[in-house]
């Protein structure tokens, strides 16, 4: 399981909860670039997704992460962008080491999941934000 949160001046994403099998892009505080397609795919239409092992593999072409992801083992994914105040700030990944192991109702889950951490991944980012800016002072 992945959250992540977008930073949209800079075009990356920055894992922020980690959990279960690891990858070499992953981890608390990994940031990767994401590419115009994605993050339009992310911010524009945010809706719940489910890609099989094809789909990753036709989405590594272009990032980077989701190759690395492939290459550590994980084959499927459920994923559902972070609301909060009308914008995505995020997203939930649920990744699986099975092929085509999500369904459009495991992304309706995934996607109520979302919307509950949202306003705490939103407060987190907040508050994570002004600790750097007191340090910065």
């Amino acid at each position: 399981m992945v959250v992540a949160t977008v930073n949209l001046s800079n075009n990356i994403l920055t894992d922020r909860y980690v959990t279960g099998t690891p990858s070499s892009c992953s981890g608390i505080g990994a940031t990767y670039a994401i590419n115009s397609s994605l993050l339009d795919e992310i911010l524009n239409n945010p809706k719940p997704r489910w890609l099989t092992k094809s789909d990753l593999r036709e989405k590594a072409i272009s990032q980077p992460v989701f190759l690395e992801r492939l290459n550590s083992g994980l084959r499927s994914v459920s994923s559902s962008p972070l609301i909060w105040d009308d914008e995505a700030i995020g997203f939930l990944a649920l990744w699986s080491k099975m092929p085509d192991t999500y369904t459009e109702i495991d992304a309706q889950i995934v996607a109520r999941i979302a919307a509950q951490i949202s306003g705490a991944v939103a407060n987190a980012e907040l508050v994570q934000n002004l600790q750097h800016e007191i340090t910065i002072r």
